[in-house]
């Protein structure tokens, strides 16, 4: 075959990388750009298909060890460039909070990237809902891990085909193995679900041999004088348009590449690629110079881009904007270009012989495998349940009547009142004392989305350091909004909306029943405040429109009274602090939303007996905490000591007080 240079190849890595990135900024028009990837595995099992039966045809059998020596050469120095450089990132502060960042870099670096995503339970569309600072910079690791899998098996397993076949046809064979994998990626997405579609490498080898079988199928009309028909460069153009409209239509969190039917995709980019083999003008257009180029670097840009954005976005950068969008591009790209030049291409054009370059490989993977091991363990910004949870949990109460909670004189120095709101001008961000423990320890149930977990590990580390004093239980969920209906107009959030109603109206009223706590705190921050829908005639709704607003209380109202009605002598809601982040949905950015769902709150809280209001906002912003980003490294959520310490020096005991005083 012709192993001539074919710049059109490179251009259509170009426009792959393109889609990938503009995906991974975020752009909700590119919200399919994923699919790139998949033309990149099917490109890559061609040529790399091609390069060994090149190889086998030239001199009876290709030499391994060459080869393996060449993908050394080739993928080693930037990805492992890329994982020092995450180290020194880490080594500087960034990262912190990504918090299997560990295992994740020795899944980078020994390859197996996808199996480490899928033992951690990880998601791909899930990495665009978390904060900024807990996204793992190495996440895009995973498909270099299937193509370094693939070439790990795949040139043994098509030498002893060759062998087999002996000169003739081994095309039929390949194109059966491609339909085995089409139906073994159908049924892991069946049986292990829709990540493990994405992630699990038999799922996603059917893309690599598609490329395959093409250049077997190429190769052996060769051998017999046919070539590949001249008309297949008219169905490039087809091909290119339907790539290009999954890009852009298709879901980031569903279709196909999460129900195991990317090897059927293939098929598309591997008329694609054949389209390029004869002349045509979809080959002339992809072949100009600026794609061309932007394909010889794509490599590079594929491995830094991701771990800029999780930088850039850490530190506000709302790469959904065109400015810094196009600012992170230009870096991006820059930094890919360098890569090339001055790493990438020299240790490509080396003449180590395979021996030299093993020694080396081992001793790069060898030296970034001491750097990671010096690093130092993540910080938890939303880990799982932690320690504290589970050592102040609340037990439930069977046939036992409570003792009833003594009151005392509150610290606070204001007068007892079953219904007092505290407000703003009362909040001075000054450490209150704790009240004498009672006569047993103040039982409370925090209900809310994240943050409210946040906050609620925090008050549990402080009543496990004051176990005479408060007991205390956590009920959340990701996204968790006490608005139970309307449709999210600005992102998907439809199964947010559902988890809240199962924990509002179910979960929440069976554990105040089962634990009889004294008090329920009440606390969301984000997904109330999001721009909705409830009738087409309305249209989407802001929390500042007099309607949503009065929907927000009329809802609030009913979560409160549930509390109650189930048992909840005291119910207090939380006035979140409002964020100082920037996110990707602009309606998420829009302060007098936060405010009108605060005033909301207060609203209800003033309306209703046996209910107050914790001004969380107003301490934080008294105290010199609202714009502290170690207090909220995501500028949301509170970090794991900045909640144990809002909790020790106002939360804790502002609560206790609150509760004593309305004690009967």
């Amino acid at each position: 075959m012709n192993r001539r240079y074919q710049p059109a190849l490179d251009g259509l890595r170009g426009i792959s990388v393109v889609w990938v990135v503009l995906f991974h900024l975020g752009l909700p028009w590119m919200s399919g750009g994923y699919v790139g990837v998949s033309v990149f595995f099917t490109l890559s099992g061609y040529l790399i298909t091609r390069l060994l039966l090149d190889a086998s045809d030239g001199d009876g059998g290709a030499r391994l060890g060459a080869f393996y020596a060449r993908r050394a050469r080739r993928l080693l120095p930037a990805a492992q460039a890329t994982l020092l450089l995450v180290v020194a990132a880490r080594l500087a502060g960034e990262f912190r909070y990504a918090e299997r960042l560990g295992p994740e870099l020795w899944g980078s670096l020994g390859q197996v990237a996808n199996w480490v995503q899928l033992a951690g339970l990880s998601s791909y569309a899930a990495l665009f809902d978390r904060s900024a600072v807990s996204v793992s910079p190495v996440a895009h690791f995973w498909s270099l891990a299937i193509e370094e899998q693939f070439y790990l098996v795949w040139p043994v397993a098509l030498l002893a085909l060759v062998r087999r076949r002996r000169g003739d046809a081994v095309a039929p064979t390949i194109a059966v193995l491609h339909g085995v994998s089409i139906v073994v990626a159908l049924l892991i997405a069946l049986r292990w679900g829709r990540d493990a579609a994405y992630w699990a490498t038999p799922a996603r080898f059917g893309e690599l041999i598609a490329g395959a079988w093409l250049a077997a199928w190429q190769r052996d009309r060769h051998r017999t004088g046919r070539g590949i028909p001249v008309g297949l460069s008219a169905w490039g153009w087809p091909a290119l348009a339907a790539l290009t409209a999954a890009a852009v239509t298709w879901p980031s969190g569903s279709g196909p590449a999460y129900s195991g039917l990317m090897p059927v995709v293939a098929v598309v980019s591997t008329v694609l690629v054949a389209s390029l083999q004869v002349p045509g003008a979809i080959g002339r257009a992809l072949a100009v110079a600026p794609l061309a180029w932007l394909g010889r670097i794509s490599y590079g840009l594929y491995l830094v881009h991701w771990p800029l954005f999780v930088v850039l976005r850490s530190h506000g950068w709302r790469l959904t904007e065109p400015g810094p969008a196009t600012v992170a591009v230009l870096i991006a790209v820059g930094l890919a270009h360098l890569s090339f030049v001055v790493l990438e291409r020299p240790v490509r054009e080396a003449r180590w012989d395979p021996r030299q370059t093993a020694v080396l490989a081992v001793a790069a993977v060898a030296a970034t495998g001491v750097a990671i091991a010096l690093l130092p363990p993540s910080e938890s910004l939303l880990g799982g349940e932690s320690a504290a949870l589970s050592a102040v949990s609340l037990a439930p109460v069977t046939d036992e009547t409570l003792v009833p909670l003594v009151t005392t004189v509150p610290s606070s120095g204001l007068p007892p009142s079953s219904d007092t709101v505290v407000t703003t001008t009362s909040v001075s961000g000054e450490t209150l004392p704790l009240p004498p423990a009672p006569q047993r320890p103040m039982r409370v149930v925090v209900v809310g989305d994240s943050t409210a977990f946040a906050m609620g590990r925090g008050l549990a580390a402080w009543a496990a350091e004051h176990p005479d004093h408060a007991a205390v239980d956590v009920l959340w969920a990701q996204g968790l909004g006490f608005v139970l209906d309307g449709r999210i107009t600005s992102f998907d959030a439809a199964a947010f909306v559902a988890r809240s109603g199962e924990v509002v109206r179910d979960e929440m009223p069976a554990l105040v029943a089962r634990v009889q706590p004294d008090v329920v705190v009440m606390m969301t921050t984000v997904d109330d405040v999001a721009d909705r829908e409830w009738t087409p005639q309305e249209g989407p709704l802001a929390p500042t429109d007099p309607r949503f607003g009065a929907r927000l209380r009329s809802q609030y109202r009913a979560a409160t009274r549930s509390a109650l009605a189930s048992g909840a002598p005291r119910v207090v809601w939380v006035i979140a602090p409002v964020p100082t982040s920037v996110f990707d949905t602009a309606d998420l950015n829009v302060r007098e939303s936060h405010l009108a769902v605060h005033e909301a709150i207060r609203e209800v809280a003033a309306s209703e007996r046996g209910v107050s209001v914790a001004e969380m906002d107003a301490w934080l912003t008294a105290a010199g905490h609202a714009d502290d980003a170690d207090w909220r490294p995501d500028g949301t959520h509170l970090s794991e000591s900045a909640a144990a310490r809002l909790a020790a020096e106002w939360f804790g005991p502002w609560l206790l007080d609150e509760v004593l005083r309305a004690a009967p």
